[in-house]
This record gives C-alpha cells, structure tokens and sequence, in this order.
C-alpha cells in the first residue's frame, strides 16, 4: 500500500538539478527506465515526490511495512548492490552514442545521488530510497545545482555482505546483458522530399496518359481482346502503389504543410529567423516549453534564453506579467542570427503546467536557411518532464 513516508525540508538538505530542472522531476521518467532496463522491482526503488510548493518541503510516497519502516543492516545491503545495479547502467548510457540515451544515463546517476543511509527505507517489495537527488545542504559546489555541469560521483559498488536469500531473486548479476534501449520516437528524414515532390508530379502524368489511351486501347481490344486485361492490370497495379505509400504521402505532404502552417504562424508573431530557426507548435491553452541542447552543452530555455548563439524570443502560455497572452494556437521560436555551432543538437518538450488538458499533441520544426531540416510530431502528457523530441545535426559546411 501506497502510504505517506516522510517530509523533506530544503533547509536541512539541498535538491540536485540537471539541464535547468529538479532532478526530482523527473521522477516518472526515471521509474519508466528503471523497469524497462532492470526489472518492476526497481521502479519502487525510488520513492515518489510530492512537492509542496507553499512550504518548499517534498512528501515522500512509497509502499514501504507497516510500523516503523527504518531500514535494517540487511535492507541497507540488498539497497547497495541494488544501487550499484543502476549506477553500472547510469555509466553504460551515460557511454552510449545515442544523446537521448546519454541525457538518461547522466540524470539517473545524478538521482543515485542521496543524503546518507538513514534515508532508506524497508519496502514491502525491497528498499525504498527517499530524498534521492539531493545532498545535505552546505556540500561543496551545491550553489551549481541547476547547471548540470558538477561532476557526480560514482555510485557506491557492490558490497561483499550476505544478504537474506529470500531478498536475493531480486538481485540482477552485475554480468547481465543490459536490455535494448528505450525507444525513441521515429522522424521523418528530408531526403525522401526529392520522392514527394517528383512521385505525385510523374504519377499524375501516367495518369494522364492512361486516360489518353484509353479510348485507343478499348477500341483495339475489339479485335485483341487483351488490351483491356492489361489496362486493368495497370489500373490495380496504380493503386497498389497509392494504398501501399499512403503513410510516405502522409508524412511528406501533410507534415510539411502544416509546418509551412507554423512557420506562417511564426512569421506572423514577428519572430526572429536568422540562420536557423527550431518552432515548437501545438493547439490548446497548455504551457508547453522548448528546451535545445547545443552541441557545447548550452541549454536554450526560457530561465536561459540566451545560449550558445541561439536566442528563445517566444515563451507561450506563460501565466506571469509580461508574457504574452494565451493563445489556441500558440507557438514557442528559438533562432540562430549567425551560422549555428555544427554538431548534435538535442530538442526536449517540457509539459509545464497541463491545465488545459492532460495530454497535447506538439509539432517541431526546424529550417536552416531555407531548407527544412527537420518536422517531427509528438505528445507531451503531464508529468512525465523533459521529454526528449528529436535530434538533428547541423553539418560543418553548413557553419
């Protein structure tokens, strides 16, 4: 049973951040990954957060015994070997060559990070670890908290003490092969524009021409009864090829118009363009924000508007003064006045504040110069923060 364990103070110890939000935060996607690469036991490892942002204090949720759930030597062991089981995949992703994945493995060495052992506790189903993400208050360097820039240090390895054999089927050796990663959203590639942009055109003429022929054909098919078997042939095999691509159409006819659509709405907010030009889009009162990371490690937000050479110009459905109102249809534009920086670029969408509906659909769009680099769809759901959208890579020459 779900049940209230503690109560937090800021004052008594001080919140981790990365890549300009609490660590905390991102405690749905933390548990998602948790359970995907090493199993449902983990994801309890984690106690939930609630903050409460009129005291500054966190709730603290998880299924932990009833009566005093304060942890024993035996708890405090199997919790080692299981943080040492999410450290060696926290150095696994934080390795990968995928940025998402990269992004993933430095947060979750970060939540490994916690006060002391007094901060575990016995759960029904195994340790449960409250103030993760946090230190005490006054270490050394805690002022950086929100850059993401501290160096973490390494979980704590494997301890040699003999666990219960009853908490042992839970443990994972160190030796097991880390699952497939985490899937990341698919997006469609410019380098099909040459197929849309000739497929219908040259389509249409065969079209053309059939129908020309046509009567021709018919009137020979009197005396060679095949010619209409094989127009209908053609005709079937025509509409394969329209049924079979009707997605590739999709993609490369309606994406691209409605990213015409919101380049147009941009425009017409006065943005700035520039050298290159990333438009988050979606339709309703809900306050999506757009995060860019930069190839040098520059986070683009609307706390840093200014980073890296690009400039965020536009912070939609933002409830404070100075903001613009809100719109259905809104709109958030980050644009580069210089060539950008070559390299990887990372997009997040952050679900803010979800008061409209508890799901929205976005748009993301990026130009380099004048040619569309990127168009790319997701959904963003509330509470699940920072989600990664895309990636793109700005070539050298384009520097």
């Amino acid at each position: 049973m779900i049940r209230l364990i503690a109560t937090t103070s800021a004052h008594a110890i001080k919140p981790l951040g990365f890549q300009g939000q609490l660590v905390v935060d991102a405690w749905p996607a933390l548990r998602k990954l948790l359970e995907a690469r090493l199993g449902l036991i983990y994801g309890t490892l984690l106690a939930e957060p609630v903050p409460d942002q009129g005291r500054g204090d966190i709730d603290w949720y998880g299924d932990v015994v009833e009566g005093d759930a304060a942890a024993d030597a035996q708890t405090r062991t199997v919790c080692l070997e299981m943080t040492a089981r999410c450290g060696e995949l926290a150095r696994s992703l934080a390795g990968s060559a995928d940025a998402v994945e990269r992004l993933h493995g430095e947060l979750l060495a970060r939540a490994l990070i916690y006060p002391d052992e007094s901060f575990i506790r016995r759960g029904v189903a195994g340790p449960v670890i409250i103030a993760w993400g946090h230190e005490r208050a006054g270490a050394r360097a805690a002022e950086a908290d929100l850059s993401g820039k501290r160096a973490v240090p390494a979980p704590p390895g494997p301890v040699l003490a003999q666990a219960d054999p009853s908490l042992q089927p839970i443990i994972r050796p160190l030796a097991d092969p880390l699952p497939p990663a985490l899937p990341v959203p698919a997006q469609p590639r410019d380098e099909r524009a040459w197929a849309t942009h000739l497929g219908l055109p040259l389509l249409a003429l065969l079209l053309v021409a059939v129908a020309w022929l046509a009567p021709r054909w018919l009137a020979a098919g009197c005396q060679r009864p095949w010619w209409p078997l094989a127009l209908l042939v053609l005709l079937l095999f025509l509409c394969q090829i329209v049924l079979s691509r009707k997605n590739w159409f999709q993609k490369g006819w309606v994406w691209r118009l409605q990213a015409r659509r919101d380049f147009l709405l941009a425009r017409r907010h006065r943005v700035g363009a520039g050298a290159m030009q990333v438009v988050l889009a979606w339709d309703d009162l809900n306050d999506l924000d757009l995060h860019v990371i930069c190839p040098d490690g520059g986070h683009i937000s609307f706390e840093r508007p200014l980073m890296s050479g690009g400039r965020l110009d536009r912070d939609a459905n933002a409830l404070r003064p100075g903001a613009p109102p809100p719109s259905a249809r809104p709109i958030e534009n980050v644009f580069w006045s210089a060539p950008p920086q070559p390299g990887c670029y990372l997009l997040l969408v952050d679900p803010y504040d979800m008061r409209a509906s508890p799901r929205s659909a976005f748009r993301v769009n990026v130009r380099l110069g004048r040619q569309t680099l990127l168009v790319a769809r997701g959904t963003a759901q509330a509470g699940e923060r920072m989600q990664p959208a895309c990636e793109f890579s700005v070539p050298p020459r384009a520097a």
